[in-house]
């Protein structure tokens, strides 16, 4: 049985019965409880007494208003009702909960009286308790999609452009909350595009987002001034958790189902879907006539950009392969070429076989 401190509760509840119930279950576990059935009885001297309210149940005779006097005078506002969760989900200093079962209202006086952490709900993905303004940097068509759709289910407003001038002239123009940007990206890199928002917006977090990354990396963009370096694939919960971090802005939970994952369990839109073989399609021709060029700098660069492309989307065996590649290049192995040959195929065939899936 949990066990309080006698710290003082108001509990407003339509019906006699259930407000009987409830009370004595709060008292039973050490707390004073003052019960009332319509929140016009609650005056603001009482709120200031109490350490906590309680909602409990329909409140079909309650005005809106007189509900939302009660949540915004009160330190912190529990909210029993037929359609909440069975763990409690937390925005700001209102908890809601179930009001089946009393575990969810244990965790939850617990949190709000005795600090100790909540559980996260099992098959949901956090979301932002306000919306952030983000500003994305990133190259890659595809990459910019997926940014634009999990930064929107977090409930963010995303600016998403394609490279570091294009982002200095928005920052030029609006405030941000946020800043993800690439590593690798031609005209002004990762690295020297947070030096120059360093300099000229200091209070900017900036956060890197990139496939693959070595303590070397780490250190150049810690030396830059930004403040976590992700990796891709970088799920929801983890986009959310980072941006929560680095700005000061609480999370709470959104129950959807199955919540890891890009898109938090989110089906991918088939437009993502399709430009992301479209783009592998047009990475493959260049590299192919990169190939019979002999271009060996355009092959490294084709090999990059389909590295990150394939590890976002978790192909991440082919990815391997392409790192394989990319050394051997680099190191002008005699076989890195029939390795580049084997990865075209092994990859035109992937595209092939999922596509006709998706027809079938």
């Amino acid at each position: 049985m949990p066990r309080f401190n006698g710290q003082h509760v108001l509990l407003v509840v339509a019906s006699h019965s259930a407000c009987d119930y409830v009370c004595d279950v709060l008292q039973a576990w050490g707390l004073r409880v003052t019960c009332y059935s319509h929140p016009s009885q609650v005056g603001s001297e009482a709120i200031s007494t109490a350490s906590i309210l309680i909602l409990w149940g329909e409140r079909h005779s309650w005005h809106a208003a007189e509900e939302n006097r009660l949540v915004e005078e009160s330190s912190w506002v529990i909210d029993c009702a037929i359609d909440g969760t069975r763990e409690p989900l937390v925005a700001g200093r209102l908890l809601s909960v179930s009001m089946f079962g009393l575990r969810g209202l244990v965790a939850g006086l617990r949190h709000a009286l005795q600090g100790k952490a909540l559980a996260a709900p099992q098959n949901a993905r956090k979301v932002l308790v306000k919306p952030l303004r983000v500003l994305v940097v990133e190259d890659n068509l595809l990459n910019r999609e997926l940014f634009r759709e999990q930064l929107k289910l977090l409930g963010c407003a995303p600016l998403v452009v394609a490279n570091g001038e294009q982002a200095l002239a928005w920052l030029d123009d609006q405030p941000f909350d946020a800043l993800l940007t690439d590593l690798a990206m031609p005209l002004l890199d990762g690295y020297e595009l947070a030096r120059r928002v360093r300099q000229r917006w200091p209070d900017m977090p900036v956060l890197a987002i990139t496939a693959h990354v070595t303590m070397q990396d780490r250190r150049r963009c810690e030396k830059a001034g930004m403040l976590r370096v992700l990796g891709k694939p970088l799920s929801l919960n983890a986009l959310a958790q980072a941006l929560s971090e680095v700005t000061g802005t609480e999370c709470t939970y959104y129950e959807v189902g199955q919540g890891s994952g890009l898109l938090g369990g989110q089906v991918m839109p088939d437009s993502i879907r399709e430009m992301f073989w479209e783009s592998c399609e047009s990475s493959l021709a260049v590299l192919r006539q990169a190939r019979r060029d002999g271009d060996v700098q355009q092959m490294l660069a084709e090999l990059h950009s389909l590295r990150g492309m394939l590890g976002v989307y978790r192909m991440r065996g082919v990815s391997r392969k392409l790192i394989d590649a990319e050394n051997g290049l680099k190191c002008g192995a005699a076989s890195a070429l029939a390795e580049v040959d084997r990865l075209m195929a092994e990859l035109a065939a992937e595209i092939n076989l999922a596509r006709t899936a998706a027809i079938a």
